[in-house]
Protein backbone atom coordinates (compact mmCIF):
# COMPACT_ATOMS: atom_id res chain seq x y z
CA UNK A 1 0.00 0.00 0.00
CA UNK A 2 2.95 2.49 1.02
CA UNK A 3 4.49 1.77 -2.34
CA UNK A 4 1.64 3.15 -3.99
CA UNK A 5 1.03 5.49 -1.79
CA UNK A 6 4.57 7.17 -2.84
CA UNK A 7 3.82 7.29 -6.55
CA UNK A 8 0.53 8.97 -5.96
CA UNK A 9 1.81 11.57 -3.99
CA UNK A 10 4.57 11.87 -6.90
CA UNK A 11 1.41 11.74 -9.09
CA UNK A 12 -0.37 14.52 -7.21
CA UNK A 13 2.50 16.93 -6.50
CA UNK A 14 3.02 16.73 -10.49
CA UNK A 15 -0.34 17.35 -11.14
CA UNK A 16 -0.60 20.45 -8.99
CA UNK A 17 2.35 21.60 -10.18
CA UNK A 18 1.02 21.88 -13.56
CA UNK A 19 -2.11 23.52 -13.09
CA UNK A 20 -1.69 25.92 -9.81
CA UNK A 21 1.13 28.20 -10.38
CA UNK A 22 -0.80 29.27 -13.50
CA UNK A 23 -4.61 29.35 -11.99
CA UNK A 24 -2.69 31.61 -9.00
CA UNK A 25 -0.95 33.42 -11.68
CA UNK A 26 -4.44 34.15 -13.62
CA UNK A 27 -6.10 35.23 -10.29
CA UNK A 28 -3.49 37.60 -9.35
CA UNK A 29 -3.57 39.61 -12.49
CA UNK A 30 -7.09 42.31 -13.21
CA UNK A 31 -6.61 40.69 -17.05
CA UNK A 32 -7.04 37.50 -18.57
CA UNK A 33 -4.07 35.87 -19.28
CA UNK A 34 -2.19 34.72 -22.41
CA UNK A 35 -1.02 31.29 -23.24
CA UNK A 36 1.21 30.28 -25.99
CA UNK A 37 -0.30 27.49 -28.52
CA UNK A 38 2.50 25.00 -27.36
CA UNK A 39 2.03 25.54 -23.43
CA UNK A 40 -1.36 24.99 -23.73
CA UNK A 41 -0.76 21.83 -25.65
CA UNK A 42 2.49 20.79 -22.96
CA UNK A 43 -0.19 22.10 -19.66
CA UNK A 44 -2.92 19.79 -21.64
CA UNK A 45 -0.46 16.82 -22.19
CA UNK A 46 0.98 16.36 -18.40
CA UNK A 47 -2.41 17.12 -17.09
CA UNK A 48 -4.13 13.93 -18.93
CA UNK A 49 -0.55 11.99 -18.15
CA UNK A 50 -1.38 12.42 -14.44
CA UNK A 51 -4.51 12.38 -14.28
CA UNK A 52 -5.31 8.64 -16.35
CA UNK A 53 -2.11 7.51 -14.41
CA UNK A 54 -3.89 8.50 -11.19
CA UNK A 55 -6.81 6.96 -11.96
CA UNK A 56 -5.01 3.78 -12.96
CA UNK A 57 -2.72 3.77 -9.45
CA UNK A 58 -6.31 4.39 -7.35
CA UNK A 59 -7.41 1.16 -8.98
CA UNK A 60 -4.48 -0.67 -8.28
CA UNK A 61 -4.91 0.15 -4.61
CA UNK A 62 -8.49 -0.85 -4.86
CA UNK A 63 -7.11 -4.44 -5.67
CA UNK A 64 -4.33 -4.25 -3.47
CA UNK A 65 -6.53 -3.39 -0.20
CA UNK A 66 -9.30 -6.62 -2.15
CA UNK A 67 -5.89 -9.08 -1.93
CA UNK A 68 -4.82 -8.03 1.99
CA UNK A 69 -8.58 -8.47 2.95
CA UNK A 70 -9.83 -11.33 0.92
CA UNK A 71 -7.02 -13.20 -0.04
CA UNK A 72 -4.30 -12.20 2.75
CA UNK A 73 -2.54 -15.52 3.01
CA UNK A 74 -1.49 -14.83 -0.64
CA UNK A 75 -0.84 -11.20 -0.25
CA UNK A 76 2.93 -11.58 -0.64
CA UNK A 77 2.57 -13.64 -3.76
CA UNK A 78 -0.09 -10.99 -5.36
CA UNK A 79 1.48 -7.68 -4.40
CA UNK A 80 5.09 -8.83 -4.65
CA UNK A 81 7.82 -6.19 -5.60
CA UNK A 82 7.36 -7.37 -9.27
CA UNK A 83 3.86 -7.06 -9.67
CA UNK A 84 3.10 -3.74 -7.83
CA UNK A 85 5.79 -2.21 -10.07
CA UNK A 86 4.35 -3.37 -13.14
CA UNK A 87 0.84 -1.58 -11.94
CA UNK A 88 2.86 1.62 -11.34
CA UNK A 89 4.50 1.08 -14.89
CA UNK A 90 1.10 -0.03 -16.67
CA UNK A 91 -0.52 3.26 -15.02
CA UNK A 92 2.37 5.74 -15.96
CA UNK A 93 2.17 3.95 -19.99
CA UNK A 94 -1.19 4.35 -19.85
CA UNK A 95 -0.92 8.42 -19.17
CA UNK A 96 1.23 8.86 -22.15
CA UNK A 97 -0.41 6.99 -24.68
CA UNK A 98 -3.81 8.13 -23.54
CA UNK A 99 -2.05 11.98 -24.06
CA UNK A 100 -0.63 11.54 -27.15
CA UNK A 101 -3.02 10.63 -28.69
CA UNK A 102 -5.61 13.03 -27.29
CA UNK A 103 -2.93 16.02 -27.57
CA UNK A 104 -2.74 15.00 -31.16
CA UNK A 105 -5.80 15.06 -32.15
CA UNK A 106 -6.89 17.97 -30.60
CA UNK A 107 -3.85 20.25 -31.31
CA UNK A 108 -3.89 19.49 -35.11
CA UNK A 109 -7.52 20.70 -35.67
CA UNK A 110 -8.20 24.16 -37.07
CA UNK A 111 -8.80 26.98 -34.45
CA UNK A 112 -9.61 30.70 -34.74
CA UNK A 113 -6.18 33.15 -34.47
CA UNK A 114 -7.17 34.66 -30.80
CA UNK A 115 -9.43 31.78 -28.67
CA UNK A 116 -9.83 32.74 -25.45
CA UNK A 117 -10.29 29.25 -23.23
CA UNK A 118 -13.61 29.39 -20.75
CA UNK A 119 -11.60 27.82 -17.85
CA UNK A 120 -8.70 28.02 -15.46
CA UNK A 121 -6.77 25.26 -17.35
CA UNK A 122 -6.26 23.95 -20.99
CA UNK A 123 -8.66 21.12 -20.02
CA UNK A 124 -9.91 18.82 -22.92
CA UNK A 125 -13.53 20.41 -22.86
CA UNK A 126 -12.79 23.70 -23.23
CA UNK A 127 -10.01 23.24 -25.93
CA UNK A 128 -12.01 20.84 -28.06
CA UNK A 129 -15.83 23.59 -27.83
CA UNK A 130 -12.88 26.35 -29.68
CA UNK A 131 -12.62 24.22 -32.61
CA UNK A 132 -13.53 25.44 -36.04
CA UNK A 133 -14.47 22.20 -37.36
CA UNK A 134 -13.20 18.41 -37.09
CA UNK A 135 -14.58 17.71 -33.63
CA UNK A 136 -16.07 14.50 -34.20
CA UNK A 137 -13.19 12.41 -34.12
CA UNK A 138 -12.08 13.81 -31.09
CA UNK A 139 -15.10 13.71 -29.15
CA UNK A 140 -15.39 10.16 -29.72
CA UNK A 141 -11.85 9.67 -28.52
CA UNK A 142 -12.80 11.51 -25.24
CA UNK A 143 -15.89 9.41 -24.91
CA UNK A 144 -13.85 6.32 -25.44
CA UNK A 145 -11.08 7.39 -22.83
CA UNK A 146 -13.46 8.08 -20.40
CA UNK A 147 -15.19 4.82 -20.78
CA UNK A 148 -11.78 3.27 -20.72
CA UNK A 149 -10.15 5.05 -18.28
CA UNK A 150 -12.44 6.25 -15.72
CA UNK A 151 -15.77 4.32 -16.08
CA UNK A 152 -13.90 0.62 -16.05
CA UNK A 153 -11.32 1.57 -13.35
CA UNK A 154 -14.72 2.77 -11.21
CA UNK A 155 -16.34 -0.26 -11.91
CA UNK A 156 -13.54 -2.55 -11.21
CA UNK A 157 -13.21 -0.28 -7.44
CA UNK A 158 -16.76 -0.98 -6.72
CA UNK A 159 -16.22 -4.73 -7.79
CA UNK A 160 -13.14 -4.47 -5.52
CA UNK A 161 -14.75 -3.01 -2.33
CA UNK A 162 -18.54 -5.27 -3.19
CA UNK A 163 -16.07 -8.39 -2.31
CA UNK A 164 -14.16 -6.52 0.40
CA UNK A 165 -17.70 -5.82 2.24
CA UNK A 166 -18.77 -9.15 1.99
CA UNK A 167 -15.58 -10.09 3.51
CA UNK A 168 -15.80 -7.99 6.32
CA UNK A 169 -19.51 -8.90 6.82
CA UNK A 170 -18.34 -12.17 6.88
CA UNK A 171 -16.30 -11.71 9.89
CA UNK A 172 -17.17 -12.54 13.28
CA UNK A 173 -15.59 -9.84 15.38
CA UNK A 174 -16.98 -6.46 15.19
CA UNK A 175 -13.91 -5.18 16.40
CA UNK A 176 -12.21 -6.98 13.52
CA UNK A 177 -14.70 -5.52 11.04
CA UNK A 178 -14.22 -2.09 12.55
CA UNK A 179 -10.87 -2.59 11.97
CA UNK A 180 -10.44 -3.65 8.60
CA UNK A 181 -13.16 -1.61 7.07
CA UNK A 182 -10.85 0.99 8.83
CA UNK A 183 -8.31 0.80 6.37
CA UNK A 184 -10.10 1.30 3.50
CA UNK A 185 -11.79 4.26 4.53
CA UNK A 186 -9.01 6.79 3.26
CA UNK A 187 -8.71 5.55 -0.22
CA UNK A 188 -12.74 5.06 -0.69
CA UNK A 189 -12.89 8.77 0.24
CA UNK A 190 -10.10 9.83 -2.19
CA UNK A 191 -12.22 7.45 -4.88
CA UNK A 192 -15.37 9.56 -4.24
CA UNK A 193 -13.79 12.70 -4.77
CA UNK A 194 -11.85 12.16 -7.36
CA UNK A 195 -13.86 9.26 -10.06
CA UNK A 196 -17.31 11.33 -8.83
CA UNK A 197 -16.00 14.91 -10.31
CA UNK A 198 -14.35 13.41 -13.17
CA UNK A 199 -16.94 11.17 -14.49
CA UNK A 200 -19.30 13.67 -14.20
CA UNK A 201 -17.18 15.85 -16.13
CA UNK A 202 -16.16 14.10 -19.01
CA UNK A 203 -19.47 11.61 -19.50
CA UNK A 204 -21.26 14.19 -21.44
CA UNK A 205 -17.74 15.60 -23.80
CA UNK A 206 -20.38 17.26 -26.48
CA UNK A 207 -18.51 20.22 -27.20
CA UNK A 208 -21.74 22.40 -27.60
CA UNK A 209 -22.19 22.26 -23.81
CA UNK A 210 -21.67 24.40 -20.88
CA UNK A 211 -18.23 24.86 -19.39
CA UNK A 212 -19.47 26.84 -15.79
CA UNK A 213 -20.44 23.66 -14.27
CA UNK A 214 -16.87 22.03 -15.62
CA UNK A 215 -15.01 24.43 -14.06
CA UNK A 216 -16.51 24.02 -10.69
CA UNK A 217 -16.07 20.06 -10.90
CA UNK A 218 -11.98 20.39 -12.28
CA UNK A 219 -11.31 22.35 -9.33
CA UNK A 220 -12.35 19.38 -7.61
CA UNK A 221 -10.16 16.92 -8.96
CA UNK A 222 -7.23 19.25 -9.92
CA UNK A 223 -7.18 21.06 -6.47
CA UNK A 224 -8.91 20.12 -3.92
CA UNK A 225 -8.67 16.14 -4.07
CA UNK A 226 -5.27 16.64 -3.89
CA UNK A 227 -4.79 19.11 -1.43
CA UNK A 228 -7.01 16.65 1.05
CA UNK A 229 -5.10 13.08 0.23
CA UNK A 230 -2.22 14.21 2.34
CA UNK A 231 -4.53 15.19 5.33
CA UNK A 232 -6.81 11.87 4.55
CA UNK A 233 -4.28 9.47 4.12
CA UNK A 234 -1.43 10.91 6.94
CA UNK A 235 -4.80 10.71 9.50
CA UNK A 236 -4.76 6.69 8.80
CA UNK A 237 -1.17 7.08 10.64
CA UNK A 238 -0.78 5.89 13.81
CA UNK A 239 2.17 7.78 14.96
CA UNK A 240 0.16 11.28 13.31
CA UNK A 241 -2.85 10.19 15.27
CA UNK A 242 -1.60 9.66 18.06
CA UNK A 243 0.69 12.75 18.43
CA UNK A 244 -2.74 15.16 17.85
CA UNK A 245 -4.57 13.33 20.78
CA UNK A 246 -1.20 13.67 22.81
CA UNK A 247 -0.98 17.33 21.88
CA UNK A 248 -4.68 17.58 22.87
CA UNK A 249 -4.42 15.46 25.78
CA UNK A 250 -1.39 18.04 26.60
CA UNK A 251 -3.02 21.11 26.29
CA UNK A 252 -6.16 20.30 28.12
CA UNK A 253 -3.58 18.75 31.04
CA UNK A 254 -1.67 22.29 31.11
CA UNK A 255 -5.00 23.68 31.47
CA UNK A 256 -6.40 21.59 34.75
CA UNK A 257 -2.73 20.63 36.27
CA UNK A 258 -0.95 23.83 35.71
CA UNK A 259 1.98 22.24 33.92
CA UNK A 260 2.65 24.66 31.26
CA UNK A 261 5.78 22.92 29.80
CA UNK A 262 5.98 23.25 26.18
CA UNK A 263 8.50 21.23 23.40
CA UNK A 264 10.82 23.57 21.47
CA UNK A 265 9.57 22.00 17.91
CA UNK A 266 5.87 22.81 19.60
CA UNK A 267 6.98 26.50 20.63
CA UNK A 268 8.36 27.02 17.37
CA UNK A 269 5.19 25.86 15.51
CA UNK A 270 2.94 28.24 17.89
CA UNK A 271 5.35 31.23 17.02
CA UNK A 272 5.23 30.43 13.59
CA UNK A 273 1.17 30.32 13.00
CA UNK A 274 0.68 32.99 15.36
CA UNK A 275 2.75 35.46 13.21
CA UNK A 276 1.32 34.43 10.04
CA UNK A 277 -2.17 34.77 11.18
CA UNK A 278 -1.55 37.93 13.20
CA UNK A 279 0.17 39.49 10.36
CA UNK A 280 -2.70 38.36 7.95
CA UNK A 281 -5.02 40.02 10.04
CA UNK A 282 -3.43 43.54 9.95
CA UNK A 283 -3.36 43.13 6.01
CA UNK A 284 -6.84 42.28 6.12
CA UNK A 285 -7.95 44.90 8.08
CA UNK A 286 -5.93 47.16 6.10
CA UNK A 287 -7.97 45.89 2.91
CA UNK A 288 -11.16 45.91 4.60
CA UNK A 289 -10.53 49.34 5.44
CA UNK A 290 -9.96 50.48 1.43
CA UNK A 291 -13.70 48.68 0.86
CA UNK A 292 -15.06 51.09 3.41
CA UNK A 293 -13.08 53.98 1.32
CA UNK A 294 -14.52 52.48 -2.28
CA UNK A 295 -17.83 52.16 -0.99
CA UNK A 296 -18.02 55.43 0.66
CA UNK A 297 -16.07 57.66 -1.40
CA UNK A 298 -16.83 56.27 -4.58
CA UNK A 299 -20.02 54.58 -4.56
CA UNK A 300 -20.31 54.58 -8.03
CA UNK A 301 -16.89 52.35 -9.20
CA UNK A 302 -17.63 50.41 -6.04
CA UNK A 303 -18.93 47.28 -8.10
CA UNK A 304 -15.94 47.99 -10.72
CA UNK A 305 -13.12 48.50 -8.42
CA UNK A 306 -14.17 45.92 -5.41
CA UNK A 307 -15.09 43.20 -8.09
CA UNK A 308 -14.74 39.08 -7.02
CA UNK A 309 -11.35 38.80 -8.73
CA UNK A 310 -9.84 42.12 -7.07
CA UNK A 311 -10.56 40.84 -3.58
CA UNK A 312 -9.91 37.44 -4.19
CA UNK A 313 -6.10 38.84 -5.07
CA UNK A 314 -6.72 41.12 -1.78
CA UNK A 315 -6.89 38.18 0.20
CA UNK A 316 -3.95 35.99 -1.85
CA UNK A 317 -1.72 38.82 -1.08
CA UNK A 318 -2.59 39.34 2.17
CA UNK A 319 -1.31 35.66 3.37
CA UNK A 320 1.21 35.97 0.79
CA UNK A 321 2.81 38.95 2.19
CA UNK A 322 2.31 37.55 6.04
CA UNK A 323 4.72 34.56 4.85
CA UNK A 324 7.07 36.50 3.27
CA UNK A 325 7.33 38.70 6.56
CA UNK A 326 7.38 35.98 8.82
CA UNK A 327 9.61 33.15 7.50
CA UNK A 328 13.16 35.28 7.01
CA UNK A 329 13.14 36.47 11.49
CA UNK A 330 11.63 33.13 12.03
CA UNK A 331 14.32 30.82 10.25
CA UNK A 332 17.22 33.22 11.99
CA UNK A 333 15.28 32.37 15.09
CA UNK A 334 15.56 28.68 14.42
CA UNK A 335 19.83 28.83 14.93
CA UNK A 336 19.58 30.81 18.30
CA UNK A 337 21.09 29.48 21.59
CA UNK A 338 19.33 28.93 24.85
CA UNK A 339 22.08 27.64 27.57
CA UNK A 340 20.77 29.68 30.54
CA UNK A 341 17.11 29.22 31.15
CA UNK A 342 14.35 27.63 29.21
CA UNK A 343 11.48 29.82 30.87
CA UNK A 344 9.54 31.69 28.97
CA UNK A 345 7.97 34.41 31.00
CA UNK A 346 4.42 34.51 29.08
CA UNK A 347 1.38 32.53 28.09
CA UNK A 348 2.68 31.84 24.61
CA UNK A 349 5.88 31.63 22.53
CA UNK A 350 6.10 35.41 21.58
CA UNK A 351 9.08 36.57 19.82
CA UNK A 352 10.24 39.33 23.18
CA UNK A 353 9.87 36.20 25.61
CA UNK A 354 11.79 33.78 23.66
CA UNK A 355 14.30 36.38 22.76
CA UNK A 356 14.88 37.36 26.13
CA UNK A 357 16.15 34.19 27.45
CA UNK A 358 18.49 33.36 24.44
CA UNK A 359 22.21 33.13 25.50
CA UNK A 360 22.88 33.99 21.36
CA UNK A 361 23.56 37.54 20.11
CA UNK A 362 19.90 38.38 19.31
CA UNK A 363 20.42 42.09 17.48
CA UNK A 364 20.10 40.88 14.29
CA UNK A 365 16.87 38.82 14.94
CA UNK A 366 15.98 42.31 17.01
CA UNK A 367 16.05 44.48 14.10
CA UNK A 368 14.61 42.26 11.44
CA UNK A 369 11.81 42.48 14.09
CA UNK A 370 11.51 46.17 13.97
CA UNK A 371 11.17 45.74 10.42
CA UNK A 372 8.44 43.70 10.09
CA UNK A 373 6.88 45.71 13.09
CA UNK A 374 6.90 48.70 10.29
CA UNK A 375 6.18 47.00 7.41
CA UNK A 376 3.46 45.12 9.11
CA UNK A 377 1.94 47.35 11.50
CA UNK A 378 3.02 50.95 10.87
CA UNK A 379 2.78 50.25 7.01
CA UNK A 380 -0.87 48.83 6.95
CA UNK A 381 -1.77 51.18 9.68
CA UNK A 382 -1.42 54.51 7.96
CA UNK A 383 -3.01 52.56 5.07
CA UNK A 384 -6.01 52.47 7.35
CA UNK A 385 -5.89 56.25 8.62
CA UNK A 386 -5.53 57.84 4.93
CA UNK A 387 -8.95 55.35 4.21
CA UNK A 388 -10.57 57.29 7.44
CA UNK A 389 -9.56 60.74 6.51
CA UNK A 390 -11.33 60.59 3.14
CA UNK A 391 -14.17 58.85 4.60
CA UNK A 392 -14.54 61.30 7.14
CA UNK A 393 -13.91 64.38 4.95
CA UNK A 394 -16.60 62.73 2.18
CA UNK A 395 -18.77 61.78 5.38
CA UNK A 396 -18.56 65.80 6.16
CA UNK A 397 -19.69 66.75 2.94
CA UNK A 398 -22.92 64.90 2.99
CA UNK A 399 -25.95 67.46 3.50
CA UNK A 400 -28.16 65.79 5.93
CA UNK A 401 -27.68 64.64 9.27
CA UNK A 402 -29.47 61.06 8.71
CA UNK A 403 -27.10 60.47 5.78
CA UNK A 404 -23.96 61.14 7.69
CA UNK A 405 -24.86 58.96 10.86
CA UNK A 406 -25.54 55.88 8.34
CA UNK A 407 -22.63 56.53 6.68
CA UNK A 408 -20.67 56.95 9.74
CA UNK A 409 -22.43 54.07 11.36
CA UNK A 410 -21.17 51.34 8.64
CA UNK A 411 -17.01 51.86 9.39
CA UNK A 412 -17.65 52.44 13.16
CA UNK A 413 -17.78 48.30 14.00
CA UNK A 414 -13.86 48.04 11.51
CA UNK A 415 -13.36 51.42 13.68
CA UNK A 416 -13.31 49.30 17.22
CA UNK A 417 -11.47 46.48 15.91
CA UNK A 418 -8.60 48.38 13.96
CA UNK A 419 -8.08 50.86 17.53
CA UNK A 420 -7.87 47.06 19.22
CA UNK A 421 -5.63 45.38 17.36
CA UNK A 422 -3.53 47.90 15.69
CA UNK A 423 -3.31 49.85 19.37
CA UNK A 424 -2.11 46.98 21.27
CA UNK A 425 0.05 45.54 18.75
CA UNK A 426 2.18 49.02 18.12
CA UNK A 427 2.40 49.17 21.82
CA UNK A 428 4.08 45.93 21.99
CA UNK A 429 6.10 45.62 18.81
CA UNK A 430 7.21 49.24 18.55
CA UNK A 431 9.62 48.77 21.02
CA UNK A 432 10.73 45.10 20.64
CA UNK A 433 14.47 44.77 22.38
CA UNK A 434 14.01 41.39 24.42
CA UNK A 435 16.02 43.03 27.26
CA UNK A 436 13.17 44.90 28.20
CA UNK A 437 10.35 43.44 30.60
CA UNK A 438 7.26 41.65 28.81
CA UNK A 439 5.28 41.77 32.57
CA UNK A 440 3.59 44.78 30.71
CA UNK A 441 3.21 42.82 27.31
CA UNK A 442 1.71 40.01 28.24
CA UNK A 443 -1.49 41.99 29.61
CA UNK A 444 -1.39 43.86 25.98
CA UNK A 445 -0.97 40.59 24.33
CA UNK A 446 -3.88 39.00 26.42
CA UNK A 447 -6.14 41.92 24.24
CA UNK A 448 -4.66 40.55 20.95
CA UNK A 449 -4.97 37.12 21.18
CA UNK A 450 -7.71 36.15 23.78
CA UNK A 451 -9.98 39.69 23.64
CA UNK A 452 -10.36 40.77 20.33
CA UNK A 453 -10.93 38.05 18.84
CA UNK A 454 -13.99 36.92 20.99
CA UNK A 455 -15.31 40.81 20.65
CA UNK A 456 -14.94 40.74 17.12
CA UNK A 457 -17.59 38.41 16.75
CA UNK A 458 -20.24 40.76 18.73
CA UNK A 459 -19.08 43.96 17.71
CA UNK A 460 -19.85 43.16 13.71
CA UNK A 461 -22.75 41.25 14.48
CA UNK A 462 -24.03 44.60 16.62
CA UNK A 463 -24.46 46.15 13.10
CA UNK A 464 -27.35 43.53 12.33
CA UNK A 465 -30.63 45.00 13.01
CA UNK A 466 -32.03 41.56 13.85
CA UNK A 467 -29.14 41.09 16.77
CA UNK A 468 -29.63 44.23 17.95
CA UNK A 469 -33.07 43.91 18.74
CA UNK A 470 -32.79 40.58 20.43
CA UNK A 471 -29.84 42.14 22.09
CA UNK A 472 -31.95 45.50 23.40
CA UNK A 473 -35.54 42.49 24.24
CA UNK A 474 -32.86 40.50 26.34
CA UNK A 475 -31.72 43.53 28.12
CA UNK A 476 -34.95 44.49 29.07
CA UNK A 477 -36.21 40.86 29.76
CA UNK A 478 -33.74 40.66 32.24
CA UNK A 479 -33.58 44.41 34.22
CA UNK A 480 -37.49 43.58 33.98
CA UNK A 481 -37.07 39.81 35.70
CA UNK A 482 -34.60 41.50 38.32
CA UNK A 483 -36.90 43.75 39.43
CA UNK A 484 -39.52 41.04 40.40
Amino acid sequence: MYFFLRHLSLVELLYTTDIVPRTLADLTSSHPQTISFWSCAAQMYFFIVLGISECCLLTAMAYDRYAAICQPLHYSTLMNQQACAAMVGTSWFMGIITATTHSSLIFTLPFPRRPIIPHFLCDILPVLRLASSGKRRSEISVMTATVVFIMIPFSLIVTSYARILGAILAMASTQSRRKVFSTCSSHLLVVSLFFGTASITYIRPRAGSSVTTDRILSLFYTVVTPMLNPIIYTLRNKEVTGALKHMMRRFLYSISSGDKSITYIACVTQLLFIDIFAITEFFLLATMSYDRYVAICKPLHYMTIMNSRACRNFILFCWVAALIIVLPPVSLGLGLEFCDSNLIDHFCCDAAPLLKISCSDTRLVEQMVIADAVLAFITTFMCVILSYIYIIRTILRFPSAKQRKKAFSTCSSHMIVVSITYGSCIFIYIKPSSKDDVAINKGISLLIISISPMLNPFIYALRNKQVKQAFNYSIKKIASLSKM
